[in-house]
C-alpha cells in the first residue's frame, strides 16, 4: 500500500507569519483578528479524498506533544496529522522520519528555502503572504496526490542508497513536476549556465510529471544540448518525440522546431554529476529497471 506524506510548516504556509492583528486604542495594543490557520481549509481539500498523511516540521511541534499539535489544528485536519518531525534542523528532521518509516513519496511545504539544501525537489516553497491560498501550490499538492507512488521517480530513492551513491558523487538534485520547487527547476533553455560539463546522468521531465528520458554522458552540458536542439538524426530523444502521437497534441513533434518548443516550455531536466561516466552507467541502469521512463533505448516504430 503506497504511504504518502506531506511535511508541513504552519507559518506562511497554514497562515500569514503575522497571523495576530492589533489595533492601537488609549494607548494599549487591542487584538482585532487571528488568522491562525485560515489557509487550512485549501490543504483539507487536496487530502480529503486521499489517505496522505501529514507530518508537522514547523517550529511549533516544540516542547510540545503530536496531541498538542492536533489540538491546535482544525478538528478534520488534525485528523490526518500522524507525526511530528524530532530536533532543531527541519531539513534533518525530515530525513530521520523518512529514513524511520515506510514512505513511499513525500512534499514538503515551507516558506523558508533556506532552512533547505539549495536544491530540494520535495520542496515547494510557499509565498508567505499566500500559503496554501495560492492556486500554484494547490495544483502542485493535488498532483503529488493524485500520481502514482510507484511512478514517481527518484533521484532521492538513489541519494539515500549508501550502497549506490558513493562520497565522489556530487549530490545534485534538480526533479521536475510535483516534487519540486520553482528554485530547483532546470530549463533547457538554462542549461548553458546551470549544467556543468563533465560526466553525469539526466533525466528528462513533463511538468505534469512523465518521465520522458534518461540518459548518461562524459559531457553533460553538451548531450544536453544536443537534446535542446532536438535535431532527428542526432538525438535519440527526438527521434522517440517523432514518433509519440499521444504526449503532447499542442506541440507538432514532428518538426525540429516543434520539439524544440515542446521542451523548453514543458519539460525539465534532473540530474547528477558523478565522478566518473561508469559512475553514471550503474545509476542508469538501476533507474531504467524500474520501467518508469517512456522512452528506454532504441527507437522503435509504434
Amino acid at each position: 500500500m503506497e504511504r504518502k506524506i506531506i511535511f508541513i510548516d504552519f507559518d506562511g504556509v497554514l497562515h500569514p507569519p503575522q497571523f495576530l492583528q492589533f489595533q492601537e486604542k488609549e494607548g494599549e495594543l487591542v487584538l482585532i483578528g487571528d488568522q491562525r490557520f485560515c489557509w487550512s481549509d485549501y490543504l483539507w481539500e487536496c487530502v480529503r479524498e486521499s489517505d496522505c498523511e501529514i507530518v508537522v516540521h514547523s517550529s511549533w511541534r516544540h516542547g510540545q506533544t503530536l496531541g498538542d499539535i492536533r489540538a491546535l489544528l482544525p478538528a478534520k485536519l488534525a485528523r490526518r496529522v500522524s507525526g511530528i518531525t524530532r530536533g532543531e534542523d527541519r531539513y534533518a528532521g525530515i530525513l530521520d522520519y523518512v529514513r524511520e518509516t515506510k514512505v513511499s513519496a513525500y512534499l514538503i511545504l515551507d516558506d523558508a528555502a533556506d532552512e533547505f539544501p539549495e536544491c530540494c525537489p520535495e520542496l515547494i516553497v510557499c509565498d508567505p503572504t499566500q500559503g496554501l491560498s495560492d492556486p500554484w501550490v494547490c495544483n502542485r499538492v493535488t498532483n503529488f496526490i493524485d500520481q502514482d507512488a510507484s511512478k514517481q521517480t527518484s533521484l532521492v530513492e538513489f541519494l539515500h542508497d549508501e550502497a549506490i551513491l558513493t562520497d565522489n558523487i556530487t549530490r545534485q538534485r534538480f526533479m521536475a513536476a510535483d516534487i519540486l520547487t520553482r528554485e530547483a527547476l532546470v530549463t533547457f533553455n538554462e542549461i548553458s549556465k546551470a549544467v556543468p560539463r563533465g560526466p553525469g546522468i539526466y533525466q528528462i521531465w513533463t511538468m505534469t510529471g512523465i518521465a520522458l528520458k534518461v540518459g548518461i554522458s562524459s559531457d553533460l552540458r553538451k548531450r544536453l544540448r544536443t537534446h535542446r536542439a532536438s535535431p532527428f538524426r542526432r538525438s535519440v530523444l527526438a527521434r522517440h518525440l517523432n514518433l509519440d502521437r499521444t504526449l503532447a497534441p499542442n506541440h507538432d513533434l514532428t518538426t525540429d522546431v516543434g520539439r524544440q518548443r515542446f521542451l523548453a516550455d514543458e519539460c525539465r531536466i534532473a540530474f547528477i554529476s558523478t565522478s566518473s561516466r561508469s559512475d553514471a552507467r550503474n545509476l542508469e541502469i538501476r533507474l531504467e529497471r524500474t520501467g518508469k521512463f517512456r522512452y528506454i533505448g532504441k527507437v522503435r516504430e509504434r
